[in-house]
């Protein structure tokens, strides 16, 4: 069988340490997936295995059915492809600078063309503007959705005398964060709260509130419905400080759980603030992505094999689980945790 071919050079022993330019030839770009029993005799660990091969997944995003990633090479494509595997379908094409990815329902939006927001329906077809950047002005940094509705992290740039926008550089000036908020089948946003003089990072939703992690201002948290937003967790204050500098965060029921871009350590902290616990201290995570699911924190390793680590959340040993995960993007469901995995060129799905 020609796939189990590939599955086999591609496996987990024969491609962890593989990469881009290492002499080891790639999967096909789009192919097939193997069963969960294909994959076990391909050397894939227990609960392993990839949905799809693909040269260069990015970011992750999830529906009931589908997982949603981008592929920035070349003019930029949004793929889905079914959760237990198959072939991966563009949702929309030629979408320059694609950055962060979510989906709701039946529409799936992502950040392209230097902030702005776009949409398109799940099966795909002709992509929408639903809020457009403007250059010195302000642009989308990381977008969360619910089931009525889309949040996006927005900054502002604060201009600089004697700089011009483009010349310092909008994503590393000062910024002021806002959350806006768009409900489904609108294009008018709604402004829910701001902080000035941010370095925003990435947001997250639930049905306690809004929260976000910002390199100087720190965790912060808003009410749904909006107001003056709280610190959590102090943030560093300047980008060159020493930690913290949060950056990907996950949800709990009581904990917001964040990563760290400056010592690469896990931390979590109650929703109404508090002590702040360090979950993995080894300085070895990935600050890109990390999931909370039954009890435990999944994010990747950068050192190593740059495996996937799973963290209990009310303390204990970190364990590697899996293969190959580090420094790619992280979703959930619930039933299992979606890697797009730089190393093996996939997006991976662990059973939990």
């Amino acid at each position: 069988m020609l796939g189990l071919v590939a599955i086999a050079c591609a496996s987990v022993s024969c491609h962890r340490g593989s990469s881009a330019g290492s002499g080891t030839s790639p999967p096909p770009p789009i192919a097939s997936s193997p069963s969960p029993e294909e994959a076990a005799a391909a050397g894939w660990p227990a609960g392993a295995r990839p949905i799809v091969w693909h040269a260069s997944p990015r970011n992750l995003a999830l529906n009931d059915t589908h997982v949603f990633f981008t592929d920035d090479r070349g003019d930029g494509t949004v793929f889905r492809v079914p959760k237990d595997g198959g072939a991966a379908d563009a949702v929309a094409t030629k979408q320059a600078r694609l950055g962060r990815i979510a989906a709701n329902g039946a529409k799936v939006f992502w950040i392209a063309d230097a902030g702005s927001v776009f949409e398109a329906a799940v099966e795909g077809g002709a992509p929408a503007v639903l809020l457009p950047s403007a250059e010195g002005k302000g642009a989308a940094v990381d977008l969360a959705t619910d089931a009525g509705h889309v949040y996006v992290l927005w900054a502002e740039a604060t201009p600089t005398p004697g700089a011009t926008t483009r010349s310092a550089g909008a994503r590393e000036m000062p910024r002021t964060a806002k959350i806006l908020r768009v409900d489904n089948g609108g294009h008018e946003p709604t402004l829910l709260g701001s902080v000035p003089g941010s370095r925003a990072r990435r947001i997250a939703v639930d049905s306690t509130g809004i929260y976000w992690t910002d390199a100087e201002n720190g965790v912060m948290r808003l009410a749904l419905a909006g107001g003056s937003p709280t610190a959590l967790v102090a943030g560093a204050g300047t980008v060159t400080s020493p930690a913290p500098h949060p950056f990907a965060l996950a949800l709990s029921a009581e904990r917001v759980t964040f990563g760290d871009a400056f010592d690469h350590r896990l931390r979590s902290v109650a929703k109404e603030g508090g002590a702040v616990e360090v979950l993995d201290a080894s300085g070895d995570l990935s600050e890109e992505g990390l999931v909370v699911a039954r009890g435990n924190v999944y994010c990747g390793e950068m050192s190593g094999m740059q495996g996937l680590r799973k963290i209990p959340l009310a303390g204990g040993k970190p364990q590697s689980i899996c293969c190959g995960g580090g420094g790619g993007a992280v979703a959930t469901d619930g039933a299992a945790v979606f890697v797009t995995s730089p190393t093996t060129n996939t997006v991976l799905r662990v059973a939990l």
